[in-house]
């Protein structure tokens, strides 16, 4: 089934990169583009002052990019720079290399096992950002190596309208690049990173090439709430219509509009695919509203599709028994992993207090958090409960073989892991606390996690391994409505 608004979605698209009349507090116009001179690697203190290749941009001032030091007039790798090989000055003669062996520096005739060398350095290439997957392959500024890929975090700020790319150590590592209104949701596709807007109902595209302007197309969608790359392709849930529309990336096009069984009000949120399948989280309202279960699409022909139909749906997983007496399930965000998809089930009863403003709403835990696994082979679906130290789940993240949920419930908040090593006995972690009230997305990048505050605008990095979590740092600042919301997280591969 197709919506009727097709050719009128199809054909709305615009660019918004126009000059704004004034920028947000913090920022200037460049060239008309609104930049943070505090930390813009190409507008460092002033319009036009750019950093030096690996350079960074510190409170207006370039400084070395991480894991070098000042030599001279130079920024060094001290652990790999033949001129300066474990100290200032210290240079390797002849065809010598520098590198690290054993824990200590020094010159050598060849680098040790697991490095390569570049230019008489001795580097990983799986991780160093100055030769990310092959000597002289540097990343841009905030970005690190990740595997052989450089990567940043983007970080969508709801009430201030933009994304903001930050470094792993949660420093700014560029401007605020503008977003439509409200952007909820991220998705990586091609090295550029696409912002859901969902107030604007518009589609947002930012390359990761710093000083490429943001491009947005409007969907004319009424709240869009989740997105996610099948192909060459993107796939948007349509929340205020209750659908899921294919969207062609070049052109903003809309292909193709899934309307989802039930009333409008079906409420898509996250979408996770696997296999060819896409399953869509349909939240829901209330007893009335529909939702309340997974939708399965059909998305293998949606790779270089040209137009309807572009996906169709198999099937719902009905998911109104999972929940507690008196309660309704509300899926929210779901993850593939190891040939699962898991979605996270807040497990919501409504509030009773007559005094309360949510009176009425369903938005008290009426018990644990549940987590559903369906079999994408054979489409068999079981419910595990997260236990009491988790209630209200919603985001969620894979590191390895452990998916890290966020749990937002009153005296219940934090992120918590499950080990699925082995799929079917499945263990529950211990709850890690974070600084947050309400824990939000959740993302991995070069090993290290991140969430994000429903509350505020900042975001706390932790370690999965160790399961400490360190200082959390404000990202995201108060809109002109005078709340902040760092509302999802995105580990970017770089171009």
């Amino acid at each position: 089934m197709r919506s009727t608004f097709l050719a009128t979605l199809a054909a709305a698209a615009l660019l918004a990169c126009s000059a704004r009349s004034t920028c947000p507090e913090g920022q200037v116009d460049c060239g008309g583009r609104c930049v943070a001179l505090s930390a813009d690697p190409l507008n460092c203190g002033a319009c036009g002052t750019v950093c030096g290749a690996g350079g960074a941009c510190r409170a207006g001032a370039c400084d070395c990019g991480p894991g070098t030091v000042r030599c001279g007039e130079t920024c060094a790798q001290l652990e790999s720079d033949p001129a300066n090989c474990g100290a200032c000055g210290k240079t390797c003669p002849g065809a010598q290399v520098c590198g690290t062996a054993g824990g200590a520096i020094a010159c050598a005739d060849a680098c040790a096992e697991g490095l390569t060398a570049c230019e008489r350095a001795c580097v990983d290439l799986t991780s160093n950002r100055y030769h990310c997957g092959g000597c002289g392959v540097l990343c841009e500024p905030g970005e690190a190596c990740d595997g052989g890929t450089c990567r940043s975090l983007q970080v969508a700020c709801f009430a201030t309208d933009d994304v903001r790319p930050l470094a792993p150590d949660l420093a700014g590592a560029g401007s605020p690049r503008p977003a439509g209104d409200g952007p909820v949701a991220l998705a990586g596709l091609d090295g550029d990173v696409w912002a859901a807007a969902a107030l604007s109902g518009s589609l947002v595209r930012l390359p990761l090439e710093l000083a490429a302007p943001s491009v947005e197309h409007a969907l004319h969608a009424a709240d869009l709430e989740g997105i996610a790359a099948v192909g060459d392709r993107l796939l948007v849930s349509n929340s205020g219509g209750g659908s899921v529309a294919v969207v062609e990336p070049g052109t903003g096009r809309v292909l193709d509009d899934v309307i989802l069984p039930g009333p409008p009000s079906a409420n898509p949120r996250g979408i996770a695919v696997l296999d060819g399948r896409a399953y869509v989280a349909l939240y829901g309202k209330d007893e009335a509203s529909g939702g309340q279960a997974v939708a399965v699409l059909d998305v293998s022909r949606v790779p270089g599709c040209a137009g309807a139909p572009c996906a169709t749906l198999e099937r719902t997983i009905d998911l109104r028994g999972a929940a507690d007496a008196g309660a309704l399930p509300f899926p929210g965000h779901a993850v593939a992993l190891d040939g699962n998809v898991h979605v996270t089930l807040a497990n919501l009863a409504k509030d009773s207090d007559p005094t309360s403003w949510t009176y009425g709403y369903y938005v008290t835990p009426a018990g644990p958090g549940r987590l559903v696994t369906i079999d994408a082979a054979s489409g068999a679906s079981r419910v595990l409960s997260l236990g009491d130290g988790c209630k209200n789940p919603g985001a969620l993240a894979a590191h390895g073989s452990t998916l890290w949920i966020s749990c937002a419930g009153a005296g219940a908040a934090g992120l918590l892991p499950v080990d699925l090593s082995n799929p079917a006995a499945p263990v529950v972690g211990g709850l890690l606390l974070t600084a947050f009230d309400a824990p939000g997305a959740v993302a991995f990048c070069r090993g290290a996690g991140f969430v994000s505050d429903q509350y505020t605008g900042r975001v706390q990095r932790f370690d999965p391994v160790t399961r400490n979590a360190q200082e959390a740092v404000e990202v995201c600042p108060m809109g002109a409505q005078g709340w902040a919301w760092a509302a999802d997280l995105l580990c970017a591969p770089g171009r």
